[in-house]
């Protein structure tokens, strides 16, 4: 028997537990999760939708039929792929240290698995999406020496748009781009030497906003803006997160080998406006 699967190990899968990630994945901020079977193929996900508009009626005794409003069927689609890592050793070796081997190459593969699902790397992403109910706005200039009132609307604008389609719950901002340092700057000449992000909370633009930075490995040269999620209304499609595959002993060639695994990951507006793209043009 040239290689002989024992099963991930104890001390590779202890690591894996063990794992204290220093990245922080933009996927991990999505709590409505659904896993797809492990196998490689396209999916098409449906969910019904309402056609047209929803209106309810005065009801009186002397009605015998009432108007009624129509269902349909919206379809999207998944691909479920995967992608592999390995490493070997020979026996002969000095054991290595399977734990900060682990580590490493789930922090590695976490990395690759936020690009897939912010690129979109075969299915709808965060920020390049196919979605018909994903919104991308056209941009907005902020001219040098621009006013507080001037960056306010340009915050506003996309949020009050989200506010409008889906309401006042909870709004993530996901900031890339020049916007992140904007947000963070101190406002030329205020006497109280207060940020941006400062007088838009105390002015009350960004009640029940949350706001994050897109990682610095995201990044996009020129590419400047902020999405605006209703995280409420998104859905995160995944086959298997990175993760510690298999193990095992190759007693021919006498080396152990060690397997790690990740697989497709998309995103599904679950409607129109769940995620809103606004590029923002610093000139």
């Amino acid at each position: 028997m040239s290689t002989d699967n024992l099963g991930a190990n104890s001390s590779v899968i202890e690591a894996q537990n063990a794992w204290q990630p220093y990245y922080a994945p933009i996927f991990s901020i999505f709590s409505n999760v659904q896993y797809h079977e492990k196998t490689i193929g396209d999916e098409v996900i449906s969910m019904p939708e309402v056609v047209g508009d929803v209106a309810a009626f005065d009801s009186l005794v002397q009605d015998t039929e009432r108007t009624v409003f129509q269902i349909g069927t919206k379809s999207k689609e998944f691909r479920r792929f995967f992608k592999d890592a390995m490493f070997i050793t020979h026996a002969r070796q000095k054991a290595p240290d399977v734990g900060y081997i682990t580590a490493r190459a789930l922090e590695a593969m976490t990395k690759q698995e936020d690009a897939m699902l912010y690129f979109g790397d075969g299915n709808n992403g965060l920020f390049n999406s196919n979605d018909a109910d994903f919104i991308t706005n056209d941009p907005i200039t902020l001219n040098t020496g621009y006013t507080v009132a001037n960056f306010a609307a340009a915050i506003s604008a996309p949020l009050d748009q989200s506010k409008d389609l889906l309401g006042e719950g909870p709004k993530v901002i996901v900031a890339f781009g020049k916007m992140k340092a904007a947000l963070k700057a101190f406002i030329p000449g205020d006497v109280n030497n207060k940020t941006y992000i400062q007088v838009m909370r105390e002015g009350g633009v960004l009640d029940n906003v949350s706001i994050i930075e897109v990682p610095t490995q995201l990044e996009q040269n020129g590419v400047d803006g902020l999405l605006v999620l209703t995280e409420a209304m998104c859905k995160l499609h995944v086959t298997v997160l990175p993760q510690v595959e298999n193990s095992g002993y190759n007693a021919e060639k006498k080396y152990y080998w060690y397997s790690y695994e990740m697989g497709s990951i998309g995103l599904e507006c679950l409607a129109e406006g769940a995620v809103i793209k606004q590029l923002v043009t610093f000139a």
